[in-house]
């Protein structure tokens, strides 16, 4: 999409981490945006994220585009491997590399 692009975590607000669950062969955790400016213009939705694993830490990034008819499921969920059994902390990476802790997650299925 040529309107895909990455938001800083004050676009997107506060992200809650859902309880990971086993999805197709793989740990899916549901994400929850609350405030942020994303709301303020409804034509841009998030659409994916973006997700590096480096050790017991998870960097994310929500990708936003142009509001369509295609499912956005994937702008409100991380997905991580099935061999991804631990416990992480996770932050937030704004495009520009600032990170913001956003909160812990133990994978023990």
């Amino acid at each position: 999409m040529a309107t895909r692009e990455a938001k800083p975590l004050a676009y997107v607000g506060q992200v809650q981490l859902g309880q990971p669950a086993n999805e197709d062969g793989r740990f899916v955790v549901p994400l929850t945006y609350l405030g942020g400016e994303w709301r303020q213009n409804s034509a841009m939705v998030p659409i994916d994220v973006e997700c590096t694993v480096i050790g017991i830490e998870i960097d994310i990034t929500v990708i936003t585009a142009v509001a369509d008819d295609t499912d956005v499921d994937d702008g409100h969920r991380l997905a991580l491997p099935a061999d991804s059994k631990g416990k992480y902390t996770v932050f937030y990476r704004d495009p520009d590399g600032t990170r913001y802790e956003i909160g812990e997650l133990e994978i023990n299925e």
